[in-house]
């Protein structure tokens, strides 16, 4: 959504009391619906199949400064249930689970929103996003605690007992005026049932008024009464504003830990409001922003302005009341402002899933400059921090082969440049950088609420298809010369919009072009592929076919969208990839008999990257996909099987390939090949790229790592090694 900016967000797991383990360590779904759907999914570890099941369960909310608060989902790219606060900007969301708190019980599906207004807000999430239409609220507010006349900026909540943990639960509040305050929530319903009366919790929602003994969790959760506490006030310095909270947290043996707009980390005692320690951030008093606890407790790790992450670890002592914090480790990894931390967990450093590895506790750390690194909490001091995303993931540029022109997608538009022709070179033989404004051939700018999710151009540079929330959109492109000035001309691009039907006006999450066709892959998990023709004055499109549901095979992966698509440059070929775990996360199509031709196996990490090599007459074609661990397969299409060149490397490929491709620090991002070279393909990172000669014809391999610039202003490389593999 455009002019909303996402200020918080908070996960809610969904777990359920009801689902447990056996002593094979399988989880037994209780609901009939979910055993039919988990039976026919395919992984390639126990331990993939219990992490895709759990992400199913998880919903993401957000909220915003322009006081909504909202549900983000991820498969049709929308903020769908907005709701207004009611107490102005919300600063900070904190889910009231505790399972994401390192507890157990289920999750209540409890929200809670820090207002401007100096309020807590407490939200429940309606049963199953499913249940909810679109345009309708995902939350329900419940409860409102007392207002401390200042912006509320963090949130930190320590779960209590029974069996949501709400009950005797403990709420820290970091405000704007430099104080941290304490709540406590206690049941009401145990007095008003003595009493004879109904409880008066302070509340917006329902309030008990039965005197049934046997209550729901729902309805003891609307007989909580939250009562105000403690007060700690953060000094200021001498400083005529007062000392910002930004972030919070709140520890199980009562510590309480905040990071302030001074720079500083201080660790209090919150029974009594004392101040136990303080370390300083940096030295030039740079705000820190988050906070972040490890599993077990004993490391906290702290960001801010200063672009670093130190680690601050608990000395082992027989009392945790006399046990002290230790400064032991910083890493500058980011290049600006850190924003926040938060933590994973993954089974091996490589980033696959297997049952044979130990699980290990990753920090996130995301940023101003885009990027998310990644740490290993049980030794920050011996292993650098890795770069595993940034954004946007791929990148969003497009390339017409035919009339060179590059288009670069943007929120609202599309611009587009004229790159110089491959036969003219500098007089020097160096690379010069195009100039961009004699370059730029014009923008198509889109006049919608809602930001540009995808897009594509066709080789020939003739059509253009672009999607957002709102549907999708078809352009006709033509580059036509105008006179400039006297003697001087310029090329500009001349867009005219195309009709499209309305069922085909859909939310698309990948878009591509074939050879004479369209691949339009929807949120709905439909695919169509779609054909212009053009009449006297205008294009008419017709669906050659569509991939629906009913058509595919039935995998839990089907549940995502799709987030790649290529074709085969023949065209009778072409492959989807979702980024889900387990079998259908890569299925390939067939375009001349217009059926699904072949679900890809489990790999041992997830996919990052698929690309189809080979021309149109010499070679056949073979689907390369890459594993965000560094692993990359080739498989043959028409065979629905590995190639020669990869059944030889072996499955799983991780261990056979050099030590240097797969502990690149980061995971490929795209997968590209020369039409000229057809025996070469080229992986990028954006720390690196490895250019990999595989041999259809040949007998070895030659591995190349390069530096990369920024994909829109390549200027050189340079060779760091070369590794050949005979195979």
């Amino acid at each position: 959504m455009k002019n909303r900016s996402v200020d918080a967000m908070a996960w809610l797991c969904g777990f359920r009391s009801d689902t447990i383990n056996d002593s094979k360590n399988q989880t037994i779904i209780a609901n009939e619906s979910e055993i039919e759907t988990s039976t026919t999914a395919i992984y390639f570890s126990q331990t993939q199949k219990l992490a895709a099941q759990s992400q199913l369960r998880r919903r993401l909310f957000g909220a915003s400064r322009d006081g909504t608060i909202f549900e983000i989902d991820f498969k049709t790219k929308r903020q769908r249930g907005v709701i207004g606060s009611g107490g102005g900007a919300v600063f900070c969301l904190v889910s009231l689970c505790p399972c994401c708190h390192d507890s157990s019980g289920s999750c209540g599906k409890f929200l809670a929103a820090g207002c401007e207004d100096g309020s807590v807000r407490i939200y429940r999430a309606r049963e199953s996003a499913k249940e909810v239409a679109f345009n309708h609220p995902s939350l329900e507010l419940i409860s409102t605690l007392p207002s401390i006349g200042s912006a509320v900026i963090s949130v930190a909540w320590l779960p209590g007992s029974g069996d949501s943990k709400i009950e005797g639960s403990i709420i820290y509040i970091g405000a704007a005026d430099g104080t941290i305050r304490k709540f406590r929530c206690s049941s009401t319903s145990k007095f008003s049932r003595l009493l004879e009366s109904a409880p008066h919790a302070i509340s917006t929602g329902t309030v008990l008024q039965s005197d049934n003994a046997e209550m729901t969790e729902t309805e003891i959760s609307s007989s909580m009464q939250w009562k105000a506490g403690l007060r700690i006030t953060v000094e200021n310095r001498g400083k005529r504003s007062a000392t910002k909270v930004w972030a919070i947290l709140a520890l199980t043996d009562g510590t309480v830990i905040s990071g302030d707009s001074l720079g500083n980390v201080q660790f209090w005692d919150g029974n009594a409001g004392t101040l136990l320690q303080s370390f300083e951030h940096n030295p030039n008093n740079g705000d820190v922003f988050d906070l972040a606890v490890s599993y077990d407790q004993t490391k906290v790790m702290a960001s801010g302005i200063d672009s670093k992450v130190i680690c601050i670890e608990r000395v082992p002592s027989s009392s945790c009341a006399q046990s002290k914090w230790v400064l032991t480790s910083q890493q500058r990894s980011h290049t600006h402002d850190i924003n926040s931390l938060a933590l994973v967990y993954l089974s091996d450093s490589s980033g696959s899933l297997d049952d044979k590895t130990k699980c290990r506790e990753l920090l996130c750390s995301g940023g101003l400059d885009t990027k998310v690194c990644t740490y290993f909490v049980a030794n920050m001091r011996k292993h650098r921090a890795k770069v595993s995303y940034k954004y946007p993931a791929k990148a969003p540029i497009c390339l017409s082969r035919g009339p060179r022109i590059l288009s670069i997608m943007k929120p609202e538009k599309v611009d587009f440049y004229q790159l110089a022709n491959a036969e003219s070179e500098p007089a020097d033989g160096c690379n010069v950088a195009l100039n961009v404004e004699q370059r730029y051939l014009g923008s198509v700018g889109i006049a919608s609420n809602f930001n540009l999710i995808c897009f594509d151009i066709s080789e020939d540079g003739t059509f253009m298809a672009l999607s957002h929330s709102g549907g999708l959109m078809l352009f006709s492109l033509e580059f036509v010369n105008e006179t400039v000035d006297i003697g001087a001309s310029s090329t500009v691009v001349v867009p005219k919009k195309i009709d499209v039907p309305l069922d085909l006006d859909e939310t698309c999450s990948a878009l591509k072009f074939g050879p004479d066709y369209l691949l339009c892959a929807t949120v709905s998990g439909r695919m169509n592929v779609v054909q212009m023709k053009k009449t006297i004055d205008k294009y008419e499109l017709s669906t050659i076919f569509v991939f629906d549901k009913e058509s595919l095979p039935m995998f839990e992966s089907g549940k995502f969208p799709i987030s790649e698509l290529t074709v085969s440059a023949n065209g009778k070929w072409f492959a989807a990839a979702r980024n889900s775990l387990g079998k259908g996360s890569v299925q390939v199509f067939s375009v001349v008999e217009k059926k699904h031709w072949w679900t890809l196996p489990c790999t041992e990490s997830p996919q990052s990257a698929i690309k189809f090599l080979g021309v149109r007459s010499n070679v056949k074609p073979v689907l390369a996909v890459a594993c965000n661990n560094g692993a990359f397969y080739l498989f043959d299409v028409e065979r629905r099987c590995l190639t020669d060149w990869s059944e030889d490397l072996g499955f799983p490929a991780g261990p056979n390939l050099p030590k240097e491709l797969v502990n690149c620090p980061c995971c490929p991002e795209n997968l590209l090949h020369n039409w000229a070279t057809p025996n070469k393909i080229v992986m990028v990172s954006f720390s690196g790229n490895a250019n990999i000669k595989h041999g259809f014809y040949y007998c070895m391999c030659m591995i190349y790592f390069m530096q990369v610039c920024h994909p829109c202003k390549i200027k050189s490389f340079f060779l760091s090694f070369e590794v050949i593999i005979d195979i």
